[in-house]
């Protein structure tokens, strides 16, 4: 054999150990842990990258964190989502299968109260069109309105932070206005969801059972100002009775 042959056979047998190397090592390679895919989903997810949020779910097969023992209770893809207001990533997890009724880590707070209470009704749109119940009552981690401030279902959070969209948005998914959110609406001086509150069926004469306080008396206690008086305008009962009187 030749010199210029030897080394042209040398160079087929080199690409040949290469090649084969490299499938080896393709089809020995071992799969991604759980606790990484979590940590990637996650971190893609609030860097808001929506191709690295698509791919990490392909790789998993989940649009939720799997279940670990590392995994964070009160993290999920979903939540950090909402939190950054992430509507893009929302709507690829929701699509994707993401739990959107979840209260995580012993939470009582779902993704849609989450949004809500956050003000974004695009984001709000999206998870009840995937299912979110807008009638989900507080968890066992919230005080329901009025008696405390920590928040409670989806509606008491719209109309406590005046999140007027989300408002009208629950409205037209059938949510039924009560008493605590003419409460709220009139103690935080919101008269534009009051008047989507009584639009909405809210009861606007009888005393609150809390205390006693007819929602006219409760508004007169406000701070002088032009909410108080859009606020009694809207109570006033010529107002209520309409333009006959009646």
């Amino acid at each position: 054999m030749s010199p210029i042959s030897r080394v042209a056979h040398r160079v087929l047998w080199l690409l040949f150990a290469v090649t084969l190397g490299a499938a080896c090592r393709a089809q020995i390679e071992l799969p991604v842990p759980a606790a990484e895919l979590n940590r990637r989903l996650l971190d893609a997810v609030r860097a808001n990258d929506l191709s690295a949020v698509r791919a990490v779910v392909d790789l998993s097969g989940s649009a939720d964190l799997i279940a670990t023992s590392e995994a964070p209770r009160a993290a999920t893809p979903l939540r950090a989502a909402i939190e950054g207001g992430h509507v893009d990533v929302v709507r690829l997890l929701v699509s994707r299968g993401a739990n959107v009724n979840r209260r995580p880590g012993g939470w009582g707070e779902t993704p849609l109260m989450l949004a809500a209470r956050h003000g974004d009704a695009e984001i709000v749109e999206v998870l009840l069109d995937g299912g979110a119940n807008p009638f989900a009552e507080p968890g066992p981690f919230q005080l329901a309105p009025p008696i405390g401030t920590m928040g409670g279902s989806a509606m008491d959070d719209a109309v406590m932070y005046g999140h007027e969209e989300v408002t009208r948005r629950l409205l037209l998914h059938g949510v039924k206005p009560d008493q605590s959110h003419v409460y709220l609406a009139i103690t935080n001086g919101r008269p534009n969801l009051l008047w989507l509150v009584i639009a909405g069926g809210g009861d606007s004469t009888s005393p609150f059972p809390w205390n006693g306080r007819t929602p006219l008396q409760e508004a007169r206690l406000l701070t002088p100002g032009a909410e108080r008086d859009a606020i009694l305008e809207l109570l006033a009962p010529a107002r209520r009775r309409g333009p006959a009187g009646k």
